[in-house]
């Protein structure tokens, strides 16, 4: 895929992320794109139609867009995309933009100093409404983590990728790998690990999240 590529109404303007195929899989591309209808930012997640994941991603992607709360950023359009000369067949998952940094960068930022409790508890209650929002619809995140999560300038919570990031990449693993997890239990343990991550500056399991230059944990901005 290429930067300027126009998909209907969107155009691509920068890779925000690639996740290279594993066994097998297609690569899945993370776009920051511009709405020339709406004129705002947006983000694009584009992967090839024949992906044995597409079925989910675009079920998850439909649920999501059903779940109405002001912290989630929303999933406004869903693409299929025939074949042409340079491109196989795809679906695009069109989404608002996160602006602002998320909780990883802004740990980084801050030398990995933890945020006082009060702090920290009142920003990961706005994810939990967030959250709640989405199991009120029987609709789960399932992969919330450090990277999901964005504080804008005017200083709001913002979350990224309800349903939509477990169906590319798989929900997060619990203690017990070789048994399915519940997705709401996933993200009631990841509510505890971020208020854990934000007063420590550890993520459960992990090193400390500390400046980029030296950090050795990464949750890849997708």
């Amino acid at each position: 895929m290429r930067a300027t590529e126009q998909l209907g109404r969107y155009q691509l303007l920068d890779l925000v992320a690639q996740d290279e195929g594993v066994d097998g899989r297609p690569d899945v591309y993370l776009w920051h794109a511009y709405d020339e209808v709406l004129d705002r930012p947006v983000a694009v997640r584009v992967m090839s139609a024949d992906d044995p994941r597409a079925p989910a991603v675009l079920g998850a992607a439909q649920a999501a867009a059903l779940v109405d709360d002001r912290r989630l950023l929303r999933v406004l359009d869903i693409l299929n995309l025939t074949a042409t000369a340079q491109d196989p067949a795809r679906i695009a998952v069109v989404s608002e933009w996160a602006s602002g940094r998320n909780l990883e960068r802004t740990l980084q930022d801050r030398g990995g100093t933890p945020f006082a409790a009060p702090e920290a508890l009142s920003l990961v209650a706005d994810v939990a409404r967030a959250i709640a929002a989405g199991l009120a619809e029987n609709v789960s995140h399932g992969r919330l983590r450090p990277s999901s999560v964005f504080i804008t300038d005017a200083g709001e919570v913002r979350i990224r990728g309800l349903a939509v990031d477990a169906a590319v990449f798989g929900p997060l693993p619990g203690d017990d790998t070789t048994a399915p997890r519940d997705p709401g239990q996933a993200d009631v343990d990841a509510l505890g690990s971020l208020v854990y991550l934000l007063t420590t500056g550890y993520w459960p399991g992990s090193v400390a999240i500390t400046a980029p230059s030296a950090s050795t944990t990464s949750w890849p901005d997708q």
